[in-house]
């Protein structure tokens, strides 16, 4: 992809000295994982990108292996040409299952019960009190290798199984979604 013009949706890190593309699911970019924006979004996007959860579409070139960025630590650099703030529309489980295509390629942000165990993860709407699905629950799958570590930490655990009340915002696509940020939140 290096020096080729390309359209990505991101999720942005933006704060003091650092400006990066971070990897779906990852609240603290890793260097080796994350790219490097070459320079700064305007100004007058700022709110509006704080607005989205840093989500974003951005068009541009992806500079060949390098060192850049905060102290050389970046192995990729993105020089944008256009950066576009993503506000995730709120919708359901249910709305998904039942309409995927509606709100296909749209920045979504979702509230339902996340049951994770090594090698699949589901979002669901209705669960017993022992984080079972109940019956006629809808549901969308989740990749796991999207859901960070902080965030099982923060959930029920039965055997291997890893559950509670989580809102995620990501991007859905072909009846996936892709999470780029998932927060545990209080299931009363």
């Amino acid at each position: 992809w290096s020096g080729q013009e390309v359209i990505v949706i991101a999720s942005l890190i933006l704060r003091d000295d650092v400006r990066l593309i971070a990897p779906p699911g990852e609240p603290e970019a890793d260097p080796e994982r994350s790219i490097w924006l070459a320079e700064p979004p305007p100004p007058d996007l700022l709110d509006a990108l704080e607005a989205a959860d840093g989500l974003a579409r951005l068009a541009g070139r992806l500079s060949p292996p390098g060192a850049y960025g905060y102290q050389q630590r970046y192995p990729y650099q993105f020089s944008a040409t256009r950066i576009e703030a993503l506000k995730p529309e709120r919708t359901t489980i249910a709305n998904l299952a039942l309409n995927p295509q509606a709100l296909d390629g749209m920045a979504l942000r979702v509230e339902g019960t996340l049951l994770a165990q090594p090698g699949g993860a589901l979002l669901v709407d209705q669960v017993s009190e022992r984080g079972v699905p109940t019956a006629g629950a809808y549901q969308i799958k989740l990749d796991p290798a999207h859901i960070d570590d902080s965030v099982l930490a923060n959930l029920q655990q039965s055997g291997e199984v890893r559950w509670g009340a989580v809102e995620v915002v990501g991007w859905w696509q072909d009846r996936a979604l892709t999470p780029f940020r998932i927060v545990a939140r209080s299931s009363s």
